[in-house]
């Protein structure tokens, strides 16, 4: 992600910290956000503290998938990638490959996710420190180990496990104080779309305008107070289950507000099936890629938004690094976005069927499907083609208030009775109660007719 078109893990979870020894004994820093997305930048802060340390080592730990370790020499930067096959997903990856002067992976996508891990770059790059080649190879191939539990073992091999924690600790604590405040200030009502913002670091503020964003905040961790994102990244569709007055529709009026507050025009649009005409007036006419109201409606946008994702599909001669970053094709992202879904569903002939054969190549078509029904019925709803398709394909879940006597079982999570604006996230990863963000109506908006 370096210099390039890269814009893919702009918005990845990054952590970097730099490891350095001198007369003291060892220290741990963290270097600043932009040191741990661009190598070069990252090279240069570890540079500056070359000069008061006998080692300097960084460690870039993005999204907990992967680390990219540096080692700073007076010959010049050692560099290894924990994971190869983390460049087909993350530029910053990929630029670490042609540092080494290696291509990204030649591997289907439709298989990345049964493929092992395997390392590429120096793995005796602190052989001398006494961690050889073989042992690091061991940490970081072990399938069992997120990112930071790797950084862990390694900081317990050379020395500084110690220092490690006290840095982190303090880095979470901060974070905590201002998350806590926050909560605080939010416990006597909803947690508002605002109040959101601040806790994520006045999101989309921080981000560089050009990149496309995919990862949106859409509520707190009950348990961390951390914010929570849906990363369309991550998971290429999302589904939303609740009973009348849960929070769903506002959810959906803050997913559509951070699309439009973090992206172009050129860059996202937004499709809308809205049969009781709830959001749109939410989105900005420039972003509006297209709207539907009846089954009629719904039929003839679904069938010309098929079309236009068909060009898309990537030919044979599409290499790898194109797949990466997405270059065979130029255009916005599609966000498909379906409130009342039991009410789309209901009809004989379900306008949303029309797009179950492109929803496994979502990544590759720039695609997304956001669906939101209610609780009741959902069970067997879930068996149906399109909502089948897309848990079977991992998506997102929010499962917000259901009455208990509902069969609502997403992985394991059971319905149950829960305050307006909570529900629990279910990701591959994890299930996370989190308190939703509330954002009213848009006012003044014109409902289209």
């Amino acid at each position: 992600m370096a210099t390039s078109n890269w814009a893919d893990d702009d918005d990845a979870d990054i952590i970097t910290v730099a490891a350095l020894h001198n007369q003291h004994g060892w220290q741990c820093r963290l270097l600043s956000n932009a040191g741990g997305r661009h190598l070069p930048d990252a090279e240069r802060e570890l540079e500056r503290l070359r000069a008061s340390n006998t080692v300097v080592l960084g460690f870039i730990d993005v999204d907990d998938e992967f680390l990219i370790l540096l080692r700073l020499l007076p010959a010049g930067v050692r560099l290894l990638l924990s994971d190869a096959t983390a460049a087909m997903d993350y530029s910053i990856a990929a630029d670490a490959l042609r540092k080494l002067n290696l291509e990204v992976p030649d591997i289907d996508l439709n298989d990345s996710d049964d493929t092992d891990p395997w390392p590429e770059g120096d793995l005796n790059l602190m052989a001398d420190l006494g961690l050889d080649g073989q042992t690091l190879s061991g940490i970081l191939t072990d399938v069992e180990l997120y990112a930071d539990e790797q950084l862990e073992k390694i900081a317990q091999r050379l020395g500084f496990a110690s220092a490690l924690k006290t840095t982190m600790a303090s880095h979470k604590e901060a974070d905590l104080v201002g998350r806590a405040a926050t909560l605080a200030r939010t416990n006597a009502g909803p947690l508002s779309y605002e109040e959101l913002l601040r806790v994520a670091d006045n999101w989309p503020n921080q981000i560089p305008a050009e990149s496309t964003i995919r990862r949106f905040p859409v509520g707190i961790a009950e348990s961390s107070l951390a914010p929570v994102y849906l990363d369309f990244n991550r998971c290429q569709h999302c589904i939303i289950i609740g009973d009348a007055q849960s929070g769903k529709t506002s959810l959906l009026r803050s997913i559509v507000r951070s699309i439009c507050a973090s992206n172009s025009n050129n860059q996202a649009r937004i499709v809308v099936a809205d049969y009781r005409r709830t959001l749109l007036s939410e989105i900005p006419d420039e972003y509006l890629g297209g709207w539907c109201t009846t089954v009629e409606t719904a039929t003839e946008l679904m069938a010309a938004l098929r079309d236009a994702l068909r060009e898309r599909m990537p030919d044979p001669n599409v290499t790898p690094q194109q797949r990466v970053n997405r270059s065979w094709w130029s255009g916005p992202d599609a966000y498909v976005i379906v409130d009342d879904y039991d009410m789309v569903a209901a009809s004989a002939s379900n306008p949303m069927d029309t797009l179950l054969e492109l929803l496994p190549h979502a990544r590759d078509l720039g695609f997304h499907v956001i669906i939101a029904r209610r609780a009741d019925g959902a069970g067997r709803a879930m068996l149906q083609p399109v909502l089948a398709c897309m848990r079977d394909l991992g998506s997102a879940r929010f499962i917000m208030s259901c009455e208990r006597g509902e069969d609502v079982l997403i992985g394991t999570t059971k319905p149950s009775r829960l305050s307006p604006g909570q529900g629990t996230l279910v990701t591959a990863e994890s299930e996370e109660l989190i308190r939703i963000s509330w954002l009213p109506p848009a006012s003044g908006g014109t409902p289209r007719r």
